[in-house]
């Protein structure tokens, strides 16, 4: 039975090293078992009252960080880089990519940070008043000084979030949950599209002198600060500790999840991430991903305007394609998690996809494009197939993020390795993201070949490499089991425990 310390901050918490628990459950991953079916009634009551807080507030949080951090590409149709950049597309896009530099400088102090607090509520609390305030912030920016300052720091508070959301899942959840989770909580980005389309269509028809840009930063920043003081008293902290739930969830919930550990950090564990080639390679993926998911939600209002719709028509033409992807978020993540308990194949089908339609927009003319509702709306029309195709994009470039994120996550042996792991998997992936706002520039219009151009390219690697990751991993698996049935193995540590099995 786990001992419970009565104070958080000195409580021990498990780190996920590798127990006779966990090789069961790795073990019943391999043969393909649902796990579901093996939760006993008390099991199942407690990871429905934790996802009953958990996952709605962490997809809350998810949807207000990527409104803030996506409103620029509709607030330039509203008037913002006409205001304060006086129409340089360069500014823009250098306010885009600051985000991602304070993103990076902070992610591997904020996510080992987010590993060593007891109270992970106050830690996701504090961070999300920041961002909130940050982001409120650009709507009193009158020139690229201003707002560049803001868009650094704005970044640099959510580097505290979002890789810390993905381990303080791991506090909680198994393996072969986690991908479904990490969709829920990543979906949120999609459907932060769709709501940012449809918020911004709504404040075009507000009809006044002050700038409508200003409008929507506060409408989409402010209730971001609240929801960050919501997070303070709702969301649970540790499972030892929690008082969200019972005595006997608590160490029903620790059991489950297995290992023990303190708050500190195994520094040799942490180091092994960055000598670990399943970690560079989740990179990899990480960084074709991002090239086209930064690009894509920066730049798809101005796409589409591009193809002859303009103005609040630009703005609702946003939602569809995005609303799309967050189902496929959601279908993906219960199929890889319940149906096949893998993630690679899902990554290469899904980076096919977003490919895809990258070639589709690259080998359709603009020279047609139609100025009739009707016209526009055909598939057999250049705009018609153009739409379709960033359908086809979001679709399968929006999925990929929580899986890989999952993956990173289910194959690393422990809590420390796994706070490194997810960060530098992130930072390598958000290194490409400031290319991503850089290949779209206003001369190419509407062709953007070198955008197009680029993420096909990225999304083809990404794929490629997710299959032969996939494949290596299926060998490591084989050769572990020779291995172990060898008198004289000896076992490591995390990931390297006897028993443990990489998710392929």
């Amino acid at each position: 039975m786990v001992e419970l310390e009565e104070d958080p901050r000195r409580e021990e918490v498990q780190d996920h090293a590798f127990d006779d628990r966990s090789q069961v459950d790795a073990d019943l991953l391999e043969k393909g078992k649902a796990e579901s079916a093996e939760m006993s009634p008390e099991e199942k009551r407690l990871l429905a009252k934790l996802d009953r807080v958990i996952i709605p507030m962490t997809m809350l949080l998810y949807l207000v960080a990527y409104l803030d951090r996506g409103m620029l590409g509709n607030a330039r149709l509203l008037g913002l880089e006409q205001d304060i950049l006086d129409g340089q597309s360069s500014e823009f896009d250098w306010a885009l990519s600051i985000f991602y530099i304070g993103h990076i400088s902070f992610m591997i102090p904020g996510n080992i940070l987010a590993k060593m607090v007891p109270r992970p509520s106050y830690w996701i609390g504090a961070m999300t008043v920041m961002w909130g305030l940050c982001s409120t912030l650009q709507a009193v920016c009158t020139n690229f000084a201003g707002l560049a300052t803001t868009r650094f720091f704005l970044g640099l508070f959510e580097a505290g979030f979002g890789p810390a959301v993905p381990l303080y899942f791991s506090f909680w959840y198994k393996r072969d949950e986690m991908g479904l989770r990490n969709a829920l909580f990543i979906g949120s980005a999609a459907a932060a599209g769709a709501f940012s389309g449809l918020i911004a269509y709504g404040v075009q028809k507000i009809e006044t002198s002050y700038p409508l840009w200003k409008i929507l930063i506060l409408i989409e920043s402010l209730p971001t600060i609240a929801l960050g003081v919501v997070a303070f008293f709702l969301m649970p902290d540790r499972p030892a500790t929690s008082r969200y739930l019972t005595e006997s969830e608590r160490k029903l919930a620790v059991q489950r999840i297995g290992g023990k550990s303190t708050l500190t950090l195994e520094r040799d564990q942490a180091l092994s991430a960055f000598r670990d080639y399943k970690v560079w390679m989740c990179g990899v993926l990480y960084m074709g991903y991002n090239i086209a998911l930064s690009s894509i939600s920066s730049f798809l209002p101005t796409i589409l305007s591009d193809l002859g719709y303009h103005g609040a028509s630009a703005q609702i033409r946003t939602v569809p394609p995005y609303t799309c992807a967050f189902i496929i978020m959601v279908v993906s993540a219960l199929s890889s998690d319940r149906r096949f308990k893998e993630r690679g194949l899902h990554l290469t089908f899904l980076g096919a996809l977003g490919a895809s339609g990258y070639l589709l927009l690259i080998l359709v003319p603009t020279d047609n494009i139609g100025e009739d509702f009707m016209a526009r709306c055909r598939l057999t029309n250049e705009s018609g197939l153009r739409y379709f195709s960033t359908f086809l994009i979001t679709m399968g470039v929006y999925p990929c993020i929580p899986l890989t994120l999952s993956w990173v996550s289910n194959n690393a042996g422990t809590e420390s390795k796994r706070a490194v792991s997810l960060s530098w998997t992130v930072i390598m992936g958000h290194t490409f993201s400031i290319l991503g706002t850089h290949i779209y520039p206003a001369s190419q219009r509407p062709t953007y070949l070198l955008g197009f151009g680029m993420c096909f390219a990225s999304m083809t690697v990404a794929t490629m490499t997710a299959f032969a990751l996939h494949l290596m991993l299926k060998k490591e698996n084989a050769n572990k089991e020779i291995l172990e049935r060898q008198p004289e193995y000896e076992p490591g540590k995390g990931d390297r425990a006897r028993g443990f099995r990489y998710i392929v």
